[in-house]
């Protein structure tokens, strides 16, 4: 098996991962493409009109890297980060209701353009009760979360081929 590419990076919006995509030159084509943005656009205070239009242009890209099969692209909701010790004595009902925005969007999208939607909400939300979920920043995942994502994604990556 290939290694994946990777081109976001940790901290990048919407626009940087246009930019960042662009930057490459990507020629490849791919089994399968991910997408998992949107939560620096959330925290950040990025327009939803602006971010829906980017987040357009980026399934539509991925869906060339995936051959023209946009059933092949997984776009993967953003954390909800407002249960994660980094929020605290932070306005976690505004951090909660801006995911659930930016959330909408993905989903909106990616079925209106023919991805999918895997919905990673209920195991961010675990973190909330469980603090082996989240990594030393108190923010990001751990090594477990990560896998408890990867294994949600996982399934419905190989459901997408059969």
């Amino acid at each position: 098996a290939e290694a994946p590419l990777v081109v976001a990076f940790q901290g990048w919006k919407a626009a940087d991962l246009l930019a960042g995509i662009a930057s490459r030159d990507i020629t490849k084509k791919f089994d399968f493409v991910t997408i998992l943005i949107g939560v620096n656009d959330e925290n950040k205070g990025t327009d939803p009109k602006l971010y829906t239009m980017q987040l357009d242009s980026l399934i539509n890209e991925a869906t060339a890297f995936a051959n023209g099969y946009s059933n092949r692209v997984f776009v993967i909701s953003i954390p909800d980060w407002s249960v994660t010790p980094f929020a605290v004595g932070m306005n976690t009902m505004q951090i909660k209701a801006g995911v659930a925005l930016f959330n909408a969007i993905n989903e909106a999208e990616s079925k209106r353009l023919g991805a999918n939607y895997v919905d990673i909400g209920s195991i961010s939300e675990q973190a909330a009760t469980d603090a082996t979920l989240t990594g030393p920043d108190g923010l990001h995942p751990s090594a477990k979360g990560y896998a408890l994502w990867v294994n949600q994604i996982q399934g419905s990556v190989i459901a997408s081929f059969k």
